[in-house]
């Protein structure tokens, strides 16, 4: 468990120095089925993105993806108006 935690941060500051070829390197070296959180799930999935490798990130991170790929003005709309039926 503790080595997935360690591979993550260093996926995580190759991102953020924007070696993104080395942060994509060590993504693939960690197993999806250990990530136990969104948090780290976006961080895998951001290394894939950045790498141009959209249809393996899409296939491997779906759930994930659909819930960033949401248009915020709409889901605003949306708790809005949820919102005024339940004042309603």
């Amino acid at each position: 468990m503790q080595i997935s935690i360690v591979k993550i941060e260093k996926v995580r500051k190759e991102l953020q120095l924007e070696h993104d070829e080395e942060a994509l390197r060590v993504a693939k070296t960690i197993p999806i089925e250990r990530i136990k959180n969104m948090s780290d799930f976006s961080v895998i999935a951001e290394a894939y993105f950045q790498n141009g490798e959209y249809e393996t990130a899409m296939s491997e991170f779906d759930p994930l993806l659909a819930f960033f790929l949401i248009d915020l003005t709409d889901s605003e709309k949306y708790t809005d108006k949820h919102h005024q039926v339940q004042d309603e």
